[in-house]
């Protein structure tokens, strides 16, 4: 406050101040009501102490106490006017403070209970929480607690004005069942309607929405809100995305393929040969079946092969032709006539017998040579 080497308990215009005061001050810098340090509120105050006179969740210098309006002790008639009227002037300080922050908080306190609601497929009861509101006229369940029972819902599209023209859009309608905690015999039926968050314009606006809410359950909601979004945290985002995406749609095939079950067969999935990828995405065997074809059918053209590509002219009955040997120099390689033709499956004469001497052997088209003969 006076900008010393000192903390703000110790300082001297702080302690000169009244509590009123000290609250506003306290107030304006957004500091902690119970250790009055900056960063964090009293809710999320780490220090273990209270106030020293009514030992509440905030610093004793804060402490308001309530002014006395009469006093038993004797004493002068003057002083008692004095003190009279300065407590009348707290009073109404006090009165006009205490509206000025109920006419601006949004804060309501409403009563909560714990009630046991039956699903609705496979009976199974579950206990939510249930906030009452004795003003409301229409019952609302998250869209969370509605997947979370498998509610069989009715899609609608609307928008729900409420106090302060605070608006909300509606997804779905659903009944869900009451039942006791204290009595079994009793349950009844509600119709409910779930609601959504507003749409984002754009799906950049939808992921950096989530990377916030990522942030905030991880514990940085105190973290600068203009601190730049990062590459990993837009692609983790997106991948939180499809998975919620993908389970909203296909949440039974999904959870078939974690459970290594067989998807049926009248699943819109079963002829795609879906999979879960090491992020939980549903991706589609489509993919993989692609790569072994590039491999088998695109890699093997990259090395050309002529003899693949080009028919070779084979040897005809008579042809003269010098049959290969590894172990003999060409010079030294026998001579011999073709005399029989043996085609494979693929119509393609590979193996010839040739008759060299007395002697007819067999070889492949690669092992002979052919030797033209000059006709004229």
């Amino acid at each position: 406050m006076c900008k010393g080497d000192h903390t703000l308990c110790h300082c001297e215009g702080f302690i000169k101040l009244n509590p009123i005061e000290r609250c506003e001050y306290i107030k304006q810098h957004n500091l902690c009501y119970n250790c009055l340090a900056p960063g964090h509120s009293a809710y999320r105050c780490r220090l273990k102490m209270s106030c020293r006179k009514c030992n509440k969740r905030h610093h004793t210098l804060t402490h308001q106490s309530t002014p006395m309006t009469s006093s038993n002790q004797p004493g002068n008639t003057k002083e008692q006017d004095k003190d009279i009227e300065t407590q009348q002037d707290a009073a109404k300080t006090n009165v006009t403070l205490s509206s000025h922050v109920t006419a601006t908080s949004s804060t309501a306190i409403l009563a909560t209970a714990l009630v046991p609601v039956r699903e609705h497929e496979s009976g199974r009861v579950t206990v939510l929480r249930a906030l009452i509101d004795h003003g409301s006229q229409a019952t609302f369940m998250s869209e969370r607690a509605a997947q979370m029972l498998r509610l069989k819902r009715t899609p609608v599209n609307g928008t729900i004005t409420g106090v302060g023209s605070t608006k909300t859009n509606v997804k779905h309608t659903a009944e869900i069942q009451l039942l006791s905690r204290h009595d079994a015999s009793f349950n009844f039926t509600v119709k409910t309607i779930t609601t959504r968050f507003e749409n984002c314009d754009t799906l950049q606006e939808l992921l950096k929405a989530i990377v916030y809410c990522k942030r905030f359950l991880k514990g940085r909601k105190m973290e600068n809100k203009d601190l730049p979004v990062n590459t990993e945290e837009l692609d983790d985002a997106m991948k939180t995305c499809l998975r919620m995406t993908q389970k909203d749609s296909f949440e039974e095939e999904i959870e078939n393929l974690k459970t290594k079950r067989p998807i049926k067969k009248q699943s819109k999935l079963n002829n795609l040969k879906p999979y879960l990828d090491d992020d939980g995405i549903l991706r589609q065997k489509l993919m993989t079946d692609f790569w072994h074809r590039w491999q088998q059918e695109y890699l093997s053209r990259m090395q050309q092969r002529s003899k693949w590509h080009h028919k070779v002219k084979e040897f005809e009955i008579g042809h003269i032709v010098l049959i290969k040997a590894d172990n003999l120099p060409p010079a030294k390689w026998m001579m011999g006539r073709i005399v029989d033709k043996h085609p494979g499956t693929d119509g393609v004469t590979h193996v010839y017998s040739v008759k060299s001497g007395d002697s007819v052997v067999q070889r492949p088209f690669n092992k002979l040579c052919y030797l033209p003969i000059d006709t004229e």
